[in-house]
Parts: C-alpha cells; structure tokens; sequence
C-alpha cells in the first residue's frame, strides 16, 4: 500500500557538514523570509520567521523534494515531532473563503485596542502565532538557499511541519518585518546569531534515517558520527545502521 504520509519528518540541506552539526548540536532555527498572499486587494504578509522546516513525505516520494533542498537528511520520529510541539503548517488559496476569514480577524485584532480590553493582548499574540503557521498553496519561494529561488511552486507538495522557537525568550524575536528587513539587509544574520543558543534537541533513539547522497560520503559520516557518540559505543552501532543514500531511495522504495 502507497503512503501519503511518513512515520518519520525529514530535514534536508545541502551540505554533509550541516547533518553532522545537527547530530552534535541539534537543529539551530533560522529567520526565514517568507511572503505570503492572504488577500488579492490587500498585499502580502512579508516578514522572516524563525523556525525549523520539516517534510512528512515518504521516502519513496522524496527524491523530488531533495532536488530543491538538497541531498543530504535526516528522519525523525514523528513521536519526537509531537513531543516538541511541532505541527503541520496552514495552507490557504489567495482570497479562498479561508483567506478572507483569515483577514477579517487578522484586521479586527490589529484596529481594537488593547488599552480598553488587557485579553487583546493575549488575543492578538495568538493571531500572530497563527499567521506564523499559514503559507500560500502556491507561490514564489523566497529562500535563497535552495535550488528554487524566486521560482513559482506547490507548497503544498512539500506537507510541511515548523518548529517554531517560544516567544517568551526575550532574544527570539516574533518575526523580522519587512521595515527592518529593508532597512538592514544584514538583519536576518545579525537575529540568527542571537537564537543560536535555543536549538531544537533530540536524542540518538529519535533518530530513524540519516541520508547522504553519495556512497562515497559514507565513510566521511560514519567517522563523524564516531567522533560525535564516541561516549556511547551502543549508539553508535546503532546509528551505522540508519545511514541510507539517495541513490538507494531511488533505487529501493
């Protein structure tokens, strides 16, 4: 039977060197400039969101996505996810019912006052924590560092989960506004160098796939992940066997 959906979330990048540091280090979330069209006569929301993206796609679908994000993964557990609080984001059509709903109370919340009433406050934290979940179903992808930059696609293809670091540390900002972004190009570097230290964690046990895109970058994994577990000779067994290339995908599932 054909899966719609995995028991593992994948991670996938570009370069080798960044899956040893997640092993090591855990995931470091990054402001993530993303536009997004709620309503045909009023704009976009154009801000950058902190968080850490995953894909809930099978393996023997995945090599499509690999192409735009890179060949080199890793898979956890989807128990982990829901642990972390991690959730599948919002997708809407452009001035869909949805959309127009979703406008409405975004422009109730923003024009109300909270000096009159202390619960808007709280209320319009939580319409912002909504927007930071919400992604056109299709759409121009802003991030520069994958292989579709500035090129229209199906974000919903890519069933994506966000991991979205806590508002209440007082160096991660809600989000980057298109202001600040505009008036500092560097603003996005200089913000991920203070939410560094709120990585998101996981344990060896949450791990179910280590991907890799060539047979030759094997050996290069299994010494890192020597170097990095080389406390838990147990563990290290173990992860060995969860190392899997791409050509295998392709070949096997």
């Amino acid at each position: 039977m054909t899966l719609i959906s995995s028991n593992a979330l994948f991670h996938f990048t570009d370069k080798m060197e960044n899956i040893s540091s997640i092993l090591k280090n855990g995931f470091y979330p990054k402001y993530s400039r993303e536009k997004v069209k709620i309503n045909k006569n009023k704009g976009v929301l154009d801000r950058a969101i902190p968080m850490v993206c995953f894909c809930d796609i099978p393996l023997s679908q995945v090599t499509i996505h690999t192409k735009t994000y890179g060949e080199y993964g890793i898979g956890l557990k989807k128990e982990w996810a829901l642990k972390k609080e991690l959730n599948p984001i919002l997708y809407l059509y452009e001035n869909s019912y949805f959309a127009r709903s979703i406008n409405l109370i975004r422009d109730k919340v923003k024009n109300s006052n909270t000096d009159t009433d202390d619960n808007l406050g709280i209320i319009k934290e939580k319409v912002a924590e909504i927007l930071r979940n919400i992604k056109n179903y299709k759409g121009k992808n802003y991030k520069q560092d994958c292989n579709l930059s500035n090129k229209s696609v199906i974000f919903y293809n890519e069933r994506e989960w966000r991991y979205l670091p806590p508002y209440k540390n007082k160096e991660v900002k809600f989000w980057i506004t298109k202001k600040e972004l505009d008036a500092n190009p560097k603003k996005i570097e200089e913000e991920n160098e203070k939410i560094i230290k709120y990585p998101l964690k996981f344990n060896p046990s949450d791990i179910r796939y280590i991907i890799v895109k060539n047979e030759s970058d094997i050996s290069l994994m299994i010494q890192s992940i020597k170097e990095i577990y080389k406390s838990k000779p147990k563990m290290i067994e173990v992860l060995l066997t969860r190392i899997i290339t791409i050509k295998q995908i392709r070949e096997d599932f």
